[in-house]
């Protein structure tokens, strides 16, 4: 494809050294939700017997009480099934205002084989894979086995779950199909990504949640099956958003690098690019999201920066691939040992090298070609179509309060990261909902068990996800306050960056041990 090509269709097709590059999303993702996102993951991780997110029907679910009193399943009556999967059954999720399907919680991973997808039977995304991508970033090839096998041992049902659980999953197995799981345990799929074989201080959002994750795992030993689903769905959908925020901050940097080589400067270090790559967004500054704040915006910029890399990027391939100096490696991608930030710094001196034959003014010239395509395509510049809607819609639905059809069902998710104040608010401020609030605290009392762990400790735990916390809403606003509520804070004679933290799980842990 050439760069006249390229500008005619610019978000159809991605340059080869583009694609399954550490800047290119490792899957495309579309909207979903917190039950979706777990559902999903259960099945590719092959707990849900041989259902795929694209063959679930969700039409079907009425009639799964019936199927489960035809075969006479543990000798249950028609009434215990229409209890659990009947149109007012405790195992329904909530029917949302964008969906006329009815569809299941993933309480047990057979649930999945029957609901949590969105929509009818169709090619859907798979987002399990999104947060597989997430986990072989964060773990890299020496950590992602060992921490997918112990998500796959913690989702199955066991001997040692509650007597509901093994229940639903035990009255699943004749109405579902099944087949010897798949293994997605082989890190190969995930390669090009941008992962680290030895880390800093500072880490990157997929490295944060691949350390909390651990602990959200041990928590099953103390909660019911029901309340570690809601933790762990929790931590699911935090994990996603800033994965998927920090991708595209990866595309924003190299882009910034990009220009810089095209005028001639100095391409930096690999240390230097890692440093920007896995810290920057923890500065204040360039967090993606902040607590108070509206997340709209931040996903306007996020986006924006996003879509402008993208396009600016491809272009810069495509005019070197006219020009005869085509790069040919997919950018970015660690080989033979080598880092990925070693990887881009080699990409950048090609850039630097090969320069002149862009134009004689390589970086006017990229820079203004990509401000007419960013006009000639200014709803997708914007989120509103395209791919760029897609992960705007993507980043929307994980962020907020699921509002579902029904007005009393209001409080059903609590996972959230912005509440749903009113049936048509515009502005979504980033306030932590319970659920996600009692993970957060756990995961950061659970880094130094025994030592105390303090509001600055949460500060610091959240900008490893790219959130900020800033001064006044520690002091007195509605985050503090949220806490306080949950008993999660206790008071303490230092300032408010001293201020304790209670573990919600510590007395659930004991008695598990």
């Amino acid at each position: 494809m050439s760069v006249t090509e390229f500008q005619a269709r610019p978000f159809q097709k991605e340059h080869p050294s583009y694609q399954k590059s550490v800047l290119d999303f490792p899957v495309a993702p579309e909207w979903t939700t917190g039950e979706v996102l777990l559902a999903s993951l259960c099945r590719v991780l092959g707990l849900a017997g041989r259902s795929t997110d694209r063959t679930v029907d969700l039409e079907l679910i009425p009639q799964l009480a019936n199927r489960l009193t035809e075969k006479g399943v543990l000798g249950a009556s028609s009434g215990l099934w229409q209890l659990l999967f009947g149109e007012q059954g405790c195992l329904r999720s909530p029917a949302l205002t964008r969906s006329r399907f009815p569809n299941l919680s993933p309480t047990v991973p057979l649930l999945a084989a029957h609901g949590g997808v969105l929509g009818g039977v169709r090619s859907r995304w798979t987002p399990g894979n999104f947060l597989l991508a997430c986990i072989a970033s964060g773990a890299g090839p020496q950590g992602y086995p060992a921490l997918v096998g112990a998500l796959i041992e913690s989702l199955g049902v066991g001997s040692s779950d509650d007597v509901y659980a093994r229940f639903l999953q035990e009255s699943l197995w004749p109405v579902t199909d099944v087949t010897d799981p798949p293994n997605p345990s082989d890190f190969d799929e995930w390669k090009h990504l941008a992962y680290r074989r030895s880390r800093a201080e500072a880490l990157s959002p997929s490295e944060r949640f691949v350390d909390d994750l651990p602990k959200v795992l041990r928590l099953k030993r103390g909660l019911s099956r029901e309340q570690w689903v809601a933790v762990l769905e929790a931590q699911l959908r935090l994990a996603a958003v800033a994965y998927a925020l920090w991708i595209c901050r990866l595309n924003a940097v190299c882009w910034s690098l990009s220009l810089d080589a095209l005028a001639g400067q100095e391409v930096p270090d690999p240390s230097e690019v890692e440093l920007t790559f896995f810290k920057s967004h923890h500065s204040p500054a360039r967090a993606f999201l902040e607590v108070g704040r509206d997340t709209e915006r931040a996903f306007s910029a996020t986006l924006e920066g996003y879509v402008r890399a993208r396009l600016g990027l491809n272009l810069l391939l495509h005019r070197f691939s006219d020009a005869g100096a085509a790069w040919t490696k997919p950018i970015g991608t660690a080989d033979q040992g080598r880092s990925c930030s070693a990887a881009i710094v080699d990409f950048l001196k090609h850039v630097r090298a090969e320069r002149l034959k862009v134009s004689p003014d390589p970086r006017v010239w990229l820079q203004e070609r990509c401000e007419q395509l960013l006009d000639k395509n200014s709803r997708a510049a914007a989120g509103k179509s395209g791919p760029p809607k897609n992960i705007r819609e993507f980043l929307q639905y994980l962020t907020r309060q699921v509002v579902p059809r029904n007005a009393t069902q209001r409080s059903y998710d609590q996972a959230y990261l912005a509440p749903s104040l009113s049936p048509r608010q515009q502005v979504w401020l980033l306030q932590p909902g319970p659920n996600m609030l009692l993970l957060l605290v756990h995961c950061v009392c659970s880094q130094r068990p025994g030592v105390p762990s303090t509001i600055e400790d949460l500060r610091k735990h959240l900008a490893a996800y790219g959130i900020r916390i800033a001064s006044e809403e520690l002091e007195s606003g509605r985050f503090m306050g949220n806490l306080a509520a949950l008993g999660l804070t206790i008071d303490s004679p230092d300032a408010y960056g001293g201020r304790v933290l209670v573990d919600p799980f510590l007395s659930s842990q004991e008695s598990a041990s």
